[in-house]
């Protein structure tokens, strides 16, 4: 009996005991839920940027790492983060951060707990793309080669202005990304472009136009003497009559190279460009002249160090008259001038053996009171013919001084325009040697008992009205009297 009844007392306990616990388990869920404790970085991206950098997470040490382009503008870099469910994030993804230095990001979990990543930016020392540039540059500033086959991408206008100086390192490459974008240099700023042989500084088009004409040019408005290109090529430029190079400043330019120019390779035709130094540089298959300057002065500095090969003009153009005022000296090279008239005024005009020029429409070589000519010619001779090779096509030489003027070695042709190839009256003075007078639209030589001639070697060749005519004595002659 008493075993009984310690069996039934065993038995209501454990039911009591079941029935508390049921009831204890259920009033934990309906009071206090479970929060959740994670809190964990799963992506910090930068997707903005152009191809976009995902962050290399190490959950063990709490950092984030993450590499941008060269370049890029980490001042202002906008975040995509994902966190674990229920976790929030400070500072909030989306929000743009400075990571100049490190940034911490601290994540809550949903029980309140927290950890602290710690987030680095870093630019990435080598660029992967080109960098774009555009509009105006205001201070001393540097392009360097980036390795790439394309440095730098023109994307509009670019300028340097003020008074800042571009330095441009040797292997830099620069393509304009269209054919409307040109590239000035203003007046007070400056451009030092310095490559070498084996890394020429390189201007070009866009990849997908090689095209003559596939970008403007070049513009320098700038006059300040440090202005260079030495090892510098300029490549399918030319757009909307512009030349490769249009110089209305000051520069220096050698072992340079100007190529497939939709017009000229060079101009100075305003007036204001003036080549400091032109050496062992070449110009080449462009479709106008290769250079085009205002005046003779401008031309100076060309020399037969350099080369022009397979241009649409053969000629080193020179546009407009030219009024020689100090001692002067035309020298050869490798492609004869074009030029307007010569005006010999107050001092001496030297024209060197070797040069040839060729005359526009009306041209002449007028020597003034005050003024010396003195054609030089020896081995090679002197050539001084019209453009467009037809009896009359210039006026020819026209000597009114008493001075000592001089013509050797030369031949005058397709001049007569006026009256003659050579006129020498009112009391001029000239001695010719070795003088050849052709294809003149009028006469040989045209000159009166008042002028001082001394001739030796002179030819005369199918001039249409006689070789030599006086006009004291209204007479021609077949040879010189």
């Amino acid at each position: 009996m008493q075993k009984s009844n310690l069996q039934f007392f065993l038995l209501n306990a454990l039911s009591i005991i079941l029935v508390l616990s049921i009831l204890s388990c259920n009033n934990d869920n309906s009071t206090n839920p479970v929060q959740s404790s994670e809190k964990q970085i799963l992506s910090f991206n930068f997707e903005s940027i152009k191809n976009p950098v995902i962050g290399s997470i190490d959950q063990k040490a709490k950092t984030i790492v993450l590499t941008v382009p060269f370049g890029t503008n980490i001042t202002n870099l906008i975040p995509t983060i994902t966190v674990s469910d229920s976790a929030t994030v400070t500072p909030s993804s989306g929000v743009a951060q400075n990571f100049t230095n490190s940034v911490n990001y601290t994540v809550i979990a949903q029980d309140g707990s927290s950890i602290t990543y710690l987030v680095t930016v870093n630019l990435n020392a080598i660029p992967t793309e080109p960098i774009e540039l555009f509009g105006s540059i205001t201070k001393d500033s540097t392009l360097k080669d980036l390795g790439l086959p394309i440095d730098y991408i023109v994307t509009g206008d670019l300028s340097i202005d003020g008074s800042a100086l571009l330095t441009i390192e040797p292997g830099t490459t620069i393509a304009f990304s269209t054919e409307i974008n040109e590239f000035e240099v203003n007046y007070y700023a400056g451009i030092k472009a310095v490559g070498t042989a084996n890394k020429p500084i390189i201007f070009t088009g866009p990849e997908s136009n090689q095209n003559k004409g596939a970008w403007v040019g070049i513009v320098i408005y700038s006059k300040r003497n440090e202005n260079e290109f030495d090892y510098v090529y300029i490549n399918n430029a030319g757009r909307n009559d512009f030349p490769g190079l249009k110089l209305s400043g000051n520069l220096s330019i050698s072992n340079s190279k100007i190529s497939n120019c939709l017009n000229d390779g060079i101009s100075m035709e305003d007036g204001w460009g003036s080549l400091i130094k032109f050496e062992k540089n070449l110009i080449e298959n462009c479709d106008g002249f290769p250079i085009d300057c205002y005046d003779f002065e401008q031309a100076m500095p060309i020399n037969l160090t350099s080369n022009f090969v397979n241009n649409g003009k053969q000629y080193i153009k020179i546009s407009h008259s030219t009024s020689f005022n100090r001692k002067m000296t035309i020298n050869p090279n490798k492609i004869p001038y074009f030029a307007n008239s010569l005006s010999v005024c107050d001092d001496t005009l030297i024209i060197n053996d070797g040069v040839e020029i060729a005359f526009e429409y009306e041209s002449n070589i007028y020597v003034y009171v005050g003024g010396v000519l003195k054609i030089n010619g020896s081995i090679k001779g002197v050539v001084l013919t019209g453009y467009h090779k037809e009896p009359g096509s210039w006026e020819g030489i026209m000597v009114y001084n008493s001075y000592d003027n001089s013509i050797s070695n030369c031949k005058i042709e397709y001049a007569g325009g006026w009256s003659a190839n050579l006129e020498c009256t009112r009391s001029g003075k000239l001695t010719l040697k070795n003088v050849a007078l052709n294809y003149s639209k009028g006469y040989g030589a045209y000159i009166d008992d008042e002028a001082t001639i001394i001739h030796s070697g002179v030819t005369f060749k199918n001039n249409k009205l006689g070789n030599v005519y006086n006009s004291t004595k209204n007479e021609v002659t077949e040879y010189w009297p």
